[in-house]
């Protein structure tokens, strides 16, 4: 009676483990993004030449540079390394600008 116990037991194991195992595949398979887009369009606008060298501003107007300050600079410092003009003149600056 002990080794008919034991079995069902393993097998109950097996069988909830394969369950599992099952439903985590389904739940990959169903999270999977699906492209209602045939890849051959997609794959097709890329090749256009919608390719981009630089990141464009998000609005038109002047524009700065920041970058992180140096040495012993609070945490809270950045450095402004390039300033752009509404008219498009590029201005090296070399400030820090701090929080406080």
């Amino acid at each position: 009676m002990i080794k008919t116990s034991e079995s069902i037991g393993k097998l109950t194991f097996k069988v909830v483990m394969a369950g599992i195992a099952i439903s985590c595949l389904g739940a990959a398979v169903v999270a999977a993004p699906l492209s209602i887009t045939p890849k051959s369009k997609i794959y097709a606008q890329l090749q256009a030449g919608q390719e981009r060298t630089a990141l464009a501003p998000l609005a038109a107007g002047p524009s700065m540079q920041l970058g992180k300050a140096s040495g012993g600079a609070e945490e809270d410092c950045v450095r402004v390394t390039r300033v752009t003009g509404p008219d498009g003149t590029v201005y090296a600056t070399r400030g820090t600008v701090c929080a406080r």
